[in-house]
């Protein structure tokens, strides 16, 4: 049973890695995975960003309705405003 989770998070963190959306992620949004690159690419510069707090560090960059936050530099989930 071990093996099969370690598995399963491996190709959870695979796909991730790989930019894959999952099912729960928001539409027009940047989707977990993405790292902080890929988002000032795919969806420029935004407009605030907050500083990084608690561990593991969470980022949070506000843009025109909606927010995004990370953990490092990987995207973790976006909200709607």
């Amino acid at each position: 049973m071990k093996k099969f989770i370690t598995s399963a998070m491996a190709g959870i963190a695979l796909a991730a890695s790989a930019g894959f959306a999952f099912a729960g992620d928001p539409p027009g949004m940047p989707h977990r995975g993405l790292s902080m690159d890929q988002v000032r690419s795919q969806y420029g510069e935004p407009i605030m960003t907050k500083p990084a707090v608690g561990t593991p560090p969470i980022t949070r960059w506000e843009y025109q309705g909606y927010c995004v936050y990370f953990e490092h530099n990987l995207v973790i989930t976006s909200v709607a405003d």
